[in-house]
């Protein structure tokens, strides 16, 4: 019984872990896409960022520069992951 408790302790402490990774992750790519795309001085609204229309080469270079940004955090999550799914 103990066994089985502290297995679910530690399932939930890693899934808050990975809720805390991503809230982090998805914060830090919305500062650098806003600095990227506007710099950091005069950041616009959001509704001025949705408008904004991106080439498809634009769009993906920022998705790899964006991934190479975030490279710790996905690191992190990655092995949690793999704790949880074994």
């Amino acid at each position: 019984m103990l066994p089985e408790m502290l297995d679910t302790l530690e399932t939930n402490e890693t899934h808050q872990k990975l809720a805390e990774l991503s809230e982090t992750a998805h914060k830090k790519a919305a500062k650098y896409l806003l600095e990227q795309s506007f710099g950091e001085d005069n950041p616009p609204e959001m509704d001025t960022i949705l408008r904004k229309e991106l080439a498809a080469t634009r769009l993906g270079k920022l998705r790899l520069d964006i991934k190479k940004h975030l490279a710790s955090e996905v690191e992190e999550i990655d092995r949690l992951v793999k704790r949880v799914v074994g």
